[in-house]
């Protein structure tokens, strides 16, 4: 699936494109929640009339469901796709690490939002559990593929995985050199094995710097 990002915005017929209704409605969905994800406030914001807006979709339920196929292709694909190129059970950790600090690349406050909307709905909450299942798996069979049997796998993906999860539910506020001070314990927890001093380093350096893993 492709993420909605990379669409570009038709602008035969209309100076607005699929594209920017989307990202009006995620920039209104992270703080605020589905409910105000309304045409008429997204009209307001981008000052366009609601015909722009149904040159583009059928209805709202057409565009929140562009809403979720959004969070599915972002979210969730990046996660496998920076395990799925990671060479080292190390390199792969540590790009979970920086992938879930960084919101360029996922988007914690969308995560939460379709979570928050899952609870309300029980058809986003079934494609919320699915997505949930599928990051798992994706985090279990790359602990598989480095040594770990499948219980083994299957049970560290989860304290990976539901840990991060943690940090967002409970809006836990810890500095960023906090976190960088525990990235050994995580690792050796998550990992059960210690991590190369100076792999650790330069991931520190990196994060500190802003480049990528």
């Amino acid at each position: 699936m492709t993420p909605i990002a990379a669409e570009k915005a038709d602008s035969t017929r209309s100076v607005l494109g699929r594209k920017d209704w989307i990202n009006a409605a995620l920039e209104i969905l992270a703080p605020e929640g589905i409910d105000a994800v309304q045409i008429t406030r997204l009209g307001r914001e981008l000052d366009a009339t609601r015909g722009s807006f149904y040159w583009h979709f059928k209805d709202r339920d057409d565009l929140l469901e562009c809403i979720i196929d959004h969070w599915q292709a972002a979210n969730s694909g990046v996660i496998a796709e920076v395990l799925k190129e990671a060479a080292s059970l190390t390199e792969g950790v540590l790009s979970l690490f920086y992938l879930w600090v960084n919101d360029e690349q996922f988007s914690s406050q969308i995560d939460q939002a379709i979570r928050d909307w899952a609870r309300h709905n029980d058809a986003i909450r079934a494609v919320v559990q699915h997505e949930e299942n599928s990051r798992v798996e994706a985090i279990a069979a790359f602990f598989r593929k480095h040594g770990f049997t499948s219980d083994d796998a299957f049970v560290r993906a989860r304290v990976i995985y539901f840990t991060q999860v943690g940090y967002y539910a409970l809006h836990i506020e810890e500095s960023m050199t906090k976190r960088l001070d525990l990235t050994e314990s995580y690792f050796r927890t998550f990992t059960g094995r210690d991590i190369d001093a100076g792999q650790a380093k330069a991931f520190r350096r990196r994060l500190e710097e802003g480049t990528t893993i």
